[in-house]
């Protein structure tokens, strides 16, 4: 029988090192929308977007029910906005529940120090004190909040 502790990995998890700042209780649309307008994302063009692709299935009227795609299309937005926006632009990551590795399901912005990959080792980092200030400040600045920095080890399912 195998035990296993510290950084674990195999084919669909991976182990990381985050420095970053606890923005929320929980993900909802008004999370999602302040988080892409703290970095001056133009979400509702995107979500425009998004609906002119989905335009295909609308009604018969012609028009989307955004009662019932709004949401989602948001969510959808704001999942292009951190993986093609926030990650390799900014150099930061959201986590914002259990599979992600945050701890009690809150949401954690902040920049990954390191990570496993399927090699089960983790990469070589190093981060300076006064980065990881400037993390945080540039956090606050953006969210216009004054939390901590905290560290969170995580493992997040792949």
């Amino acid at each position: 029988m195998k035990i296993r502790s510290g950084f674990v990995s195999n084919s669909s998890s991976s182990s990381f090192v985050l420095f970053g700042v606890k923005i929320g209780k929980k993900l909802d649309k008004d999370l999602e929308v302040k988080i892409m307008e703290a970095f001056g994302y133009n979400w509702k063009k995107e979500v425009e977007n998004l609906d002119e692709r989905v335009n295909e299935d609308d009604d018969d009227d012609g028009k989307l029910d955004l009662d019932e795609s709004l949401d989602g299309d948001t969510h959808e937005v704001f999942l292009e906005f951190l993986y093609n926006y926030l990650e390799p632009k900014k150099k930061l990551v959201v986590i914002y529940h259990r599979e992600q590795g945050s701890p009690k399901n809150f949401v954690y912005m902040g920049k990954r120090i390191t990570t496993n990959h399927d090699t089960g080792m983790m990469e070589d980092s190093q981060i300076k004190f006064d980065e990881i200030e400037e993390i945080v400040n540039n956090i606050n600045k953006v969210m216009k909040t004054k939390h901590k920095g905290e560290v969170i080890i995580g493992t997040t399912i792949c």
